[in-house]
């Protein structure tokens, strides 16, 4: 049974992207986070070539063409076929800070975010401070509160400013990212999903797939009753958490009991 909630929110917004102290820092006109449309122009054995319309066409492996597992690109994709795809990367660290009575106008207009990037970055290096120059900074709008703002923080280390991450162009990241876009708007709206057991690992963590992404009822031994696969449950988010990719609800009691 489709998850039954009211509402979509749009997805994360870009705060800003900021290299040492110049703005606007991008790889080749693509900025790390950037959804972007391709052109299916070759396929091969274990992958595809797409045109992004920006020089060479870019190889694309099999294993980012889709959220779930596929024998072969063409179980998924056409010649000629055009795709979104997103374009990521990987950073030297990243973390999720709150920000208090604070908007995103606010963090644009201080040093506040880098500030915190620099601090994380020095303490997970206990060789040496990092240095402001030495820092690529990239700032993603999780969610907005009455009391502040939420934000994944990202940044890379760069010996020099010319220094660049390597960077992918993938449909399977895409597809996770959407999934937990989608899964935090049930958690904010306190959203009630009607979800179908699919696995029980043990007898009181039942599994349950939302927006394809595995997740785990975590009070259902404190209910009356035995739980089995393929049966539907009221169930509501208790936690969201895509860092670690551990999505946690609570079984609804509905009506007296």
């Amino acid at each position: 049974m489709s998850p039954v909630a009211q509402g979509i929110y749009a997805p994360h917004s870009v705060l800003t992207c900021m290299c040492g102290d110049n703005m606007g820092f991008r790889l080749d006109g693509f900025l790390l986070g950037d959804v972007v449309s391709g052109q299916i122009v070759e396929i091969s054995p274990h992958g595809v070539r797409v045109n992004f319309g920006v020089g060479q066409p870019v190889y694309v492996r099999q294993s980012e063409l889709s959220f779930v597992e596929i024998d072969a690109p063409e179980d998924v994709l056409k010649l000629n076929e055009v795709r979104e795809f997103l374009v990521a990367g990987e950073y030297d660290g990243k973390i999720d800070h709150f920000f208090h009575d604070a908007t995103p106008e606010i963090l644009n207009d201080s040093d506040r975010l880098y500030e915190i990037a620099q601090r994380s970055a020095s303490w997970f290096d206990y060789s040496r401070p990092v240095e402001r120059k030495h820092l690529t900074v990239y700032a993603e709008l999780l969610t907005v509160q009455a009391d502040g703002v939420l934000v994944r923080i990202k940044w890379l280390l760069r010996a020099d400013h010319e220094t660049l991450p390597m960077i992918t162009f993938s449909i399977r990241q895409l597809a996770i990212k959407t999934a937990w876009e989608r899964i935090r708007q049930f958690k904010t709206e306190d959203a009630t999903l009607c979800l179908t057991v699919v696995k029980k690992v043990r007898e009181s963590a039942p599994m349950v797939i939302l927006e394809g992404l595995s997740g785990f009822i975590a009070n259902i031994d404190r209910l009356n009753g035995e739980t089995v696969v393929g049966e539907s449950l009221p169930l509501k988010i208790v936690e969201a958490n895509e860092a670690l990719n551990r999505l946690k609800l609570i079984r609804c009691l509905l009506g007296p009991r």
